[in-house]
């Protein structure tokens, strides 16, 4: 097979892998969050995708723009959705085999390796769900960002370079405004005006490069800095390094075994043998960067990447404080990125072994072979677990019990309660919340929820004992107050609504469940006089 035929079909392989293995999802709705935020931007001006929404926890105006660009131009269908993400995510695999031809790494090797991050079923979530597109989104300007410095490098003239240059600063800058595991971009630009790699025909100073990072990185900062970095700062450190080895514990069970997938997996945080294993993760950092910095090997720069990219997704953070304690959020979208290095240094790895094994001529001679081999292993081995996700996503139903079975998600538990109550199984409704319950037992809005299904479905004491066991917990829960005053109405117990309903509004002025149950109440009164 010649070079140029391996030149056109690597990346034919690659576009004709991801494609064929994510277009049924492209018949999926939209779920979940999915609507929210597309919704957010249906009628706003392309302005407001910048603002940052009071008590919002995440600035990704990047995302938006992106729901806004698309239904300005009439993408406003679910397939639509679903085919940017699909696109998106096949240019990340296109330009993650162009990043590691261009780094040195042989075209079999890179084709592999781009292969095994476009098709490993780790990568489903961001693809076949749209607000995935997050991850996406920050790996695609990530990338670019390294491309563009790489390509500065190589400038023959002042004009090219500094055109480059600005181009990887724009890119650094638009990473961490897509997701907040974008702020690796501007460190991995820096690092790689350092790398160096075969065939490098420009190895001069390029102080203007890094002094752009370092002043996009301190921007980016500044821009999207995580409410959750803010509420996290009291959590002992030994809870975060328990954090850090559960979370690597079950990413490193996914790359290997990738069949429980969840969108809002939650992993018991364990305990002492996992913070040891947070010491090691934490640990690697240091030797990591010291290699990097000694040697400024292409290996190095992707050990780097790794680490560097672990770190939002380690838990170390936690994104949310409240619950790291019990339990650890490890969703499989937070590796989109990280399996971005892991999949080039695992076939590097191989590659070096079978190298050794058989010699340079031997691998040579069948390496065009190997890489439709490999194609086809990796394909057959991710197809299963792909469509299963994929099935997954085709209705909120799906989603939420596949959640559910493997993760103890309140907000998966709640909405399915909630679809439930819409669709008028009252009777499924209550042993849903009533499942919530028990795993959740101090969630008032869970056990409001309980007595919500309860009346409905005519057991009023049950309804009445969730919704005092609710204001037990929560005795200013406007909600749970005007819930209770609605069952006491229906049963004729007319004061202790109008009460029950008054104090809503006192501690939440213009409540209008409260106030049209006073308006209710008012009528049923004037008709008895």
């Amino acid at each position: 097979m010649g070079g140029d035929w391996k030149r056109i079909l690597a990346p034919a392989i690659v576009v004709a892998l991801t494609f064929g293995l994510y277009l049924p999802s492209l018949d999926n709705p939209l779920v979940w969050d999915d609507t929210i935020h597309i919704d957010r931007v249906r009628d706003a001006p392309v302005t407001a995708v910048f603002e940052r929404a009071p008590g919002e926890e995440y600035f990704r105006p990047l995302v938006l723009l992106s729901y806004r660009a698309q239904l300005a131009v009439g993408a406003d269908d679910p397939s639509s959705f679903h085919s940017f993400n699909i696109l998106a995510h096949t240019l990340n695999a296109i330009a993650l085999l162009m990043l590691l031809v261009r780094l040195g790494m042989p075209l079999v090797t890179a084709t592999t390796a781009s292969i095994l991050f476009a098709v490993h079923p780790l990568q489903s979530a961001a693809v076949a769900y749209v607000s995935g597109r997050t991850d996406i989104l920050a790996l695609t300007f990530t990338l670019a960002t390294v491309l563009c410095v790489l390509a500065a490098r190589s400038s023959r003239s002042g004009g090219a370079m500094a055109v480059w240059t600005i181009a990887a600063a724009l890119a650094a800058l638009a990473a961490p405004l897509s997701k907040e595991v974008g702020l690796i971009a501007p460190l991995l630009g820096a690092a790689a005006c350092r790398v160096h790699f075969k065939d490098d025909a420009r190895q001069s100073a390029m102080a203007a490069v890094p002094i752009a990072m370092a002043a996009v990185g301190l921007l980016s900062v500044w821009l999207v800095f995580p409410s959750a970095v803010a509420q996290s700062v009291d959590l002992p450190f030994g809870l975060r390094l328990r954090a850090v080895g559960t979370a690597l514990s079950a990413y490193a069970t996914l790359l290997v075994w990738p069949t429980d997938l969840h969108l809002e997996r939650l992993t018991a945080t364990g305990g002492a043998a996992a913070q040891a294993l947070g010491v090691l993760a934490l640990g690697a950092f240091v030797p990591a960067l010291l290699w990097f910095f000694r040697s400024a090997s292409v290996w190095a720069f992707g050990l780097v990447a790794l680490v560097l990219s672990y770190g939002p997704a380690s838990g170390f953070i936690p994104v949310y404080p409240e619950i790291v304690a019990t339990w650890v959020f490890t969703p499989e979208h937070f590796f989109y990125v990280p399996l971005a290095a892991v999949a080039p240094l695992a076939v590097g790895v191989a590659r070096e072994a079978v190298r050794y094994r058989i010699g340079d001529e031997a691998l040579a001679r069948v390496s065009g072979r190997l890489l439709l081999v490999v194609a086809a292993v990796l394909t057959a081995i991710a197809v299963g677990p792909i469509r299963a996700r994929q099935a997954d996503l085709s209705s909120e139903e799906s989603l939420y019990r596949s959640i559910l079975a493997y993760s103890p998600s309140p907000r998966a538990c709640f909405n399915l309660g909630i679809l439930l109550l819409e669709r008028g199984d009252y009777g499924g409704a209550v042993d849903t919340f009533s499942t919530c319950v028990s795993r959740h037992p101090d969630d008032a809005g869970m056990l409001s929820q309980l007595g919500v299904a309860y009346q409905l479905a005519g057991n009023f004491a049950g309804a009445r004992a969730a919704y005092i066991d609710a204001l037990r917990l929560a005795p200013d829960d406007a909600n749970s107050l005007s819930n209770l005053a609605g069952l006491d109405a229906s049963r004729g117990l007319y004061e202790n609504a109008r009460s029950g309903w008054e104090r809503a509004l006192e501690i939440e002025p213009g409540f209008a469940p409260a106030i049209d149950g006073l308006s209710d109440l008012e009528k049923v009164e004037n008709r008895k006089e």
